[in-house]
């Protein structure tokens, strides 16, 4: 692991919670391209705030409209990380469903995963812990195992919940001042994905040094083994699957063998919303920074709105921007146009100055070996993109160590000829996978 600020990426110490403006347009992703000939309701159409425009359905959950409004039309735009996708624009006007409003409490009785799944579904949650894939997907699942542990004579298996309450990336700051400001909600999110998946030990993992949790926590409630883990977020990488289950064995819990569910804190808020009050994921927390802004702030924002909408409301620009990266400094995603919309997967914008940009023309390798002194997981980058180059077979060790790589990209970070090395380790992973 490296410390944190040997990346030389500035942590922002904004820590107030601002609602953005209501944007006059959104642009809602509906995870599809033109040419798959889906139908969807006609330019003209009258939506309300949280009325589906796109079913669950292959791969990806309901999708709603964040805004009441008028559907002006559709178009193909890019997403994120690079992707494509066919957009709903609409134009908001009309009253809000949820908005401004009260929240109406149901009675959850005890759900099945099964049931629990379908209602993740139907209100848009995504597991944002890392890629961002649909919760349901994963929840799904351990409706099977639970009957298997029910018919197996020898004993149940052991199921364990792990909650991340900050972002992997040392840059953003958004998940843990939403945890702090959220916890109550969060709990009861993990109050039912507990007792939906019959986990027996519960593991949340917070900053350490953090003065709204501490070691003795609790959590009203909580019939599981409930143990509240401080996690350094000085050093990089911290936050992925390999660390937690690293933070797990030093602090003498072993669950190697175990069905393990990682999750966040925004998943498990998004899931309270949707099981408890019957609220779809319609907003998220997004910090923007960066020295091209006036200020940094972080704010809570309407699916749909453009990522430029959001650079205004921090006052402007103080600097030329020379790019717009989405989700950290290290794994994040270099966006080309302001009209690129926030989704529940922005966790953080990052607009730098001209002048913060260094030189990004690729060199040859020198040898120097950083790459490989600063992988956690003790794999050689260098030599992989030495044989992935000349177009050579590799070695057999090195085949078994690719599979090592937990794609924290600090790499690509020490490297100083700026070479593409977790990339490259990326497509030899997918090279291997289809042998």
């Amino acid at each position: 692991m490296t410390d944190v600020h040997a990346l030389h990426i500035p942590v922002p110490g904004v820590t107030a919670i601002t609602d953005a403006w209501i944007p006059h347009t959104v642009h809602i992703p509906l995870y599809c391209r033109e040419s798959d000939g889906l139908t969807f309701p006609e330019p003209g159409t009258v939506v309300q705030e949280g009325q589906v425009l796109k079913a669950a359905e292959n791969g990806h959950p309901a999708v709603m409209s964040s805004v009441p409004g008028v559907i002006t039309g559709y178009q193909e735009f890019p997403l994120y990380d690079g992707g494509r996708s066919l957009y709903a624009i609409i134009r908001t006007e009309g009253a809000f469903t949820y908005f401004g409003r009260g929240r109406t409490k149901k009675t959850v009785e005890t759900l099945t995963a099964l049931e629990l799944s379908g209602i993740l579904n139907t209100h848009g949650v995504y597991n944002t812990f890392d890629h961002s894939v649909p919760f349901a997907d994963q929840v799904r699942p351990f409706q099977r195992q639970i009957q298997i542990d029910e018919e197996d004579s020898h004993g149940k298996s052991v199921t364990v919940l792990a909650v991340r309450l900050f972002d992997e990336d040392p840059v953003s700051i958004a998940g843990s001042v939403f945890s702090e400001h959220y916890f109550d909600l969060i709990s009861e999110g993990i109050r039912i994905v507990t007792e939906v998946i019959h986990a027996s030990y519960v593991y949340i993992f917070y900053p350490a040094g953090s003065a709204f949790f501490e070691e003795g926590h609790t959590i009203d409630g909580m019939t599981a083994n409930l143990q509240f883990l401080p996690v350094s977020l000085d050093t990089y990488p911290c936050g992925r699957e390999r660390d937690l289950r690293k933070q797990l064995k030093k602090a003498g819990f072993s669950h190697a063998d175990d069905h393990i569910l990682f999750t966040d804190g925004r998943t498990m808020y998004a899931t309270a919303l949707a099981a408890v009050y019957d609220q779809p994921v319609l907003e998220t927390l997004v910090q923007i920074s960066g020295s091209a802004l006036s200020k940094d702030r972080l704010f809570k924002v309407r699916n749909g709105t453009p990522i430029g909408e959001l650079a205004a409301q921090c006052g402007g620009l103080k600097h030329l921007p020379q790019k717009i990266i989405v989700n950290g400094l290290v794994r994040g995603y270099a966006v080309a146009d302001p009209q690129v919309p926030v989704t529940p997967q922005v966790v953080c914008v990052t607009i730098p100055a001209k002048s913060d940009i260094p030189d990004q023309r690729e060199l040859n390798c020198i040898r120097c070996g950083r790459c490989h002194r600063s992988c956690a997981a003790g794999i050689h980058p260098d030599k992989m993109l030495f044989f992935y180059s000349r177009h050579q077979k590799m070695p057999e060790r090195l085949e078994k160590l690719i599979w090592q790589c937990n794609d924290c990209r600090e790499c690509n970070t020490a490297c100083p000829a700026r070479l593409p090395l977790a990339q490259t380790i990326m497509l030899l992973r997918e090279e291997l996978s289809h042998e």
